[in-house]
């Protein structure tokens, strides 16, 4: 067991055995204060030295045997340990308290004749403080027992939440990266273009695009990151769009009323605008993209509007979107709030999460 846990139960046994060790003491300086009797320590050493066995069958038991059924094939180990070290403090038990017992007929003097002696007073009751230890003594090591099954059994909740956790990340680190990779694939070939065309606006665009590349690797492990920076990112990513479109596409963005305190996941709001330049855009008709980004009440409001084609690309739609909510179910639990709805000729999402960093990982 880990060091770490194994702190909590050492504390509980110490504490115990002190008030064991100072309760004969204390009782002993009370009752000299009550009696007005000067104070001796022979009471005390004498009850003391009764707690030793005690104290030996304790430690045997807890550092030698107890530890045995905490693993499954040696419980039958601990069975025969536990009465062989139960048989050998009940032995040692009886022959320091044995008892007074009645003497044996032919032991007795003759009550008649010449030789004949006055009855022996009657023997005295056994002295049952051997059973009684013995009794005590099985009781503690059932104690002793049940409190190591206790610090186990949350040493054993800590490691499966400590499990839990980090599966929690590696799931969230690979739902992070949504960003498809044939975006930079494109966006490679449409500054290959511009080099002959614009050479200017390619150097501007391997500028964006290098910001971009910036935030996924240093900032995508994050737990959390400034909202603004966020938007900085969306930002980035919708003029690297532009280049494919020119004008064909009516984006819009409204990213006001952000506060410089509101935090969001990283790359979380890429997923939906990425999901409207894929399947909502076409050469062929007039298509738009209006996305809005306010805080209110420490609340993040995030809105996507698209159109939809009417020949729509191939593929599957909404991959993207069942992985984006699944991520927000494992860091928000049900402490959010996205509405996809798909109508004819526009689809829009629309999705509320609080900023706060204390509420995130609300189910971890």
């Amino acid at each position: 067991m880990n060091h770490e846990f194994k702190k909590p139960e050492i504390t509980v046994y110490a504490v115990l055995w002190a008030a064991v060790f100072i309760t004969p003491l204390t009782a002993n300086y009370i009752d000299s204060l009550r009696s007005m009797h000067v104070f001796t320590w022979e009471p005390v050493l004498k009850a003391w030295c009764g707690f030793v066995p005690f104290l030996v069958l304790f430690c045997v038991h807890d550092l030698l045997v107890a530890p045995l059924l905490l693993h499954r094939e040696k419980r039958r180990r601990w069975v025969v340990s536990s009465i062989i070290l139960l048989i050998m403090f009940a032995a040692f038990e009886m022959t320091v308290n044995p008892g007074v017992r009645p003497p044996d007929e032919g032991s007795l003097p003759p009550q008649h004749g010449p030789h004949a002696m006055e009855p022996p007073p009657p023997p005295k009751p056994m002295n049952p403080a051997g059973i009684v230890n013995v009794a005590l003594g099985v009781m503690m090591c059932g104690l002793n027992l049940g409190v190591k099954l206790y610090f186990k059994s949350q040493h054993d909740e800590a490691l499966l939440m400590e499990r839990k956790k980090e599966d929690l990340k590696k799931e969230l680190e690979f739902l992070t990266y949504q960003i498809n990779p044939h975006f930079f694939m494109n966006t490679l070939n449409n500054i290959h273009a511009l080099i002959d065309i614009d050479p200017e606006k390619a150097k501007s665009t391997v500028i964006e695009l290098s910001k971009m590349m910036r935030y996924v690797l240093y900032e995508g492990n994050a737990e959390a990151v400034p909202l603004k920076r966020e938007l900085d990112f969306l930002t980035h990513y919708i003029a690297l769009m532009r280049l494919r479109y020119i004008d064909a596409v009516d984006i819009s963005t409204d990213f006001s009323d952000v506060a410089d305190e509101a935090t969001v996941p990283p790359l979380l709001l890429v997923t939906f605008v990425e999901n409207a330049f894929k399947h909502g855009v076409s050469y062929r008709s007039s298509s738009f993209i209006h996305i809005s980004v306010g805080i209110k009440d420490w609340l993040m409001h995030f809105s996507c509007l698209n159109s939809v084609p009417e020949q729509p690309r191939e593929g599957k739609p909404g991959i993207g979107l069942v992985n984006v909510r699944k991520r927000l179910e494992l860091i928000y639990g049900e402490n959010f709030k996205l509405d996809i709805n798909k109508e004819d000729d526009t689809f829009s999402v629309s999705l509320v999460i609080p900023t706060s960093h204390d509420k995130m990982y609300s189910n971890g």
